[in-house]
């Protein structure tokens, strides 16, 4: 805000000289992202237990609620006396069946199928791939406060590629989308019907996000560290610049199916995928991922060359500031009223000069000012927390199994049974609602919506296009109202 002076109403010039004393804040920390989505890892356990538990309790209620209505309007038919005074109280231990819900592990085993569908879907559509990055970045954020009992994780896939084409404003009309994730050759009903399950589930997707759609990806993040990495002396060679940034794609890659966005910041995701990538490029002879050591042929000296840059910007930045609230005090003197003694007090502190009509030396820079311009790769911090990121997604990587094999089979298998057992359960749950919307219940209700029962996954189903073969129940069909965690 400008000044005003009050002996003659002018305005000083120079609104720059008015610079905040206080340190620039990184942008990243100021984000939604940094204030309301980043955990710890006991943190991330609890969230998912809470959603498991929570959509455990309501579809056991659903049933015991059906079951009861059932046993009243079997006595209203005429079955009287015995029948009736021996009927079990549907709230009992007795008449709650043991229905096969899934562990936290197991529905992560399904969210992971279907994260795992988004890439060769984004190619399908011929999007860009921080599209897709977007859309597995809201799936992840909605199954932590929902479960997979409750919102299927086909559903909430389409609606969240969806969703991610308007936030990262590549729009594409519902009907068109519809129309592209149906097959080669979709029937007219079965574009409605997904349409219709995205127009559902759309809202409930982005209030479970609360409304916070900026994503922060890594694959931005890492195409600035390859930018900066030309400026290191000697530069690399175009053909090895070229083969460290395809190589850095791979752990980009298995990242996403990971929580290592919950956990870590976009940069040390980045940093830990060029590591891996120098690992493998420039000096194969070091431990695979890189982990435990700064790679010395480019990520030490990228972060020496990055904390030197950054101080010397600092410095640089601090003297102009210096330099502009030294000409903003010049300028004030000639307003202020003329002090009663001729000597004008020195203040304590303000470096003097050399001799008459000499210039005030500068006082060296503090360096210390802003610590956030330590990249706290010296003392080990930031090789601990690489490690710790690097470890998540080797771990990933040695789940991945190439088709076919033993291994590949057997995950297969087992994300087919967590999906029968899903459709079990919430086949329990449809049909107590059902009974409950019948008889005029419903206080368990919440006005929101489930799906109906899913198609069992298929293996060769995340090639990019959802298949919706003839004689299938509908895919996105839906039940009848309930809670959603």
């Amino acid at each position: 805000m400008s000044t005003l002076i009050p002996s003659d109403f002018r305005t000083l010039p120079t609104p720059e000289a008015f610079i905040p004393r206080a340190p620039p804040a990184l942008a990243y920390s100021q984000s939604s992202q940094f204030q309301n989505w980043r955990f710890t890892q006991h943190q991330l356990d609890t969230l998912r237990e809470g959603a498991n538990q929570g959509a455990r309790r309501r579809v056991a209620e659903a049933w015991s609620a059906a079951n009861g209505k059932g046993k009243e309007r079997a006595r209203d038919d005429g079955e009287q006396g015995q029948n009736g005074a021996q009927s079990e109280d549907p709230s009992s231990s007795k008449a709650t069946i043991n229905l096969p819900f899934p562990t936290v592990s197991d529905e992560l085993e399904l969210i992971k199928f279907y994260l795992g569908k988004v890439p060769g879907l984004t190619r399908a559509l011929t999007l860009p791939e921080f599209v897709g990055a977007a859309a597995m970045t809201y799936m992840k954020r909605f199954y932590l406060r929902n479960s997979c009992l409750e919102w299927h994780p086909k559903h909430i896939m389409l609606t969240c590629l969806f969703l991610a084409t308007k936030t990262e404003n590549v729009p594409m009309s519902l009907h068109t989308f519809a129309s592209k994730v149906g097959g080669k050759s979709p029937t007219r009903e079965a574009v409605d019907e997904s349409a219709r399950s995205i127009r559902e589930h759309e809202f409930l997707v982005s209030q479970s996000l609360q409304f916070e759609f900026m994503v922060w990806g890594t694959g931005r993040a890492l195409a600035g560290l390859l930018t900066d990495i030309q400026l290191l002396e000697p530069p690399l060679p175009p053909a090895k610049y070229h083969e460290l940034t395809q190589a850095a794609q791979e752990p980009l890659a298995l990242s996403r199916l990971t929580d290592a966005e919950f956990l870590f910041t976009p940069s040390q995701i980045a940093l830990t995928c060029l590591r891996a990538a120098e690992a493998k490029v420039l000096s194969p002879e070091e431990t695979k991922w890189g982990i435990g050591q700064l790679g010395s042929s480019l990520t030490k000296p990228y972060l020496s060359e990055k904390e030197k840059r950054a101080r010397n910007a600092a410095e640089e930045g601090k003297r102009e500031r210096d330099t502009l609230r030294k000409v903003d005090e010049d300028r004030l003197k000639s307003f202020l009223p003329s002090s009663s003694s001729s000597t004008p007090k020195i203040a304590e502190g303000v470096p003097q000069g050399n001799g008459e009509g000499s210039t005030p030396t500068p006082a060296p820079p503090h360096t210390e000012d802003n610590p956030a311009l330590a990249l706290s790769h010296t003392d080990g911090s930031l090789l601990a927390v690489l490690d710790r990121c690097a470890a998540m997604i080797q771990t990933e990587a040695g789940r991945k199994s190439a088709p076919g094999s033993t291994a590949a089979a057997e995950r297969m298998e087992k994300v087919k049974a967590v999906d029968r057992d899903i459709k079990a359960c919430k086949a329990s749950s449809s049909s107590a609602e059902g009974s409950s919307e019948e008889n005029g219940a419903g206080a368990h209700q919440t006005g929101k919506k489930r799906a109906a029962p899913e198609e069992e996954p298929k293996a060769d189903d995340a090639g990019g296009k959802v298949e919706s073969g003839e004689g299938e129940e509908p895919a996105q069909k839906r039940a009848r109202t309930g809670g959603s965690g």
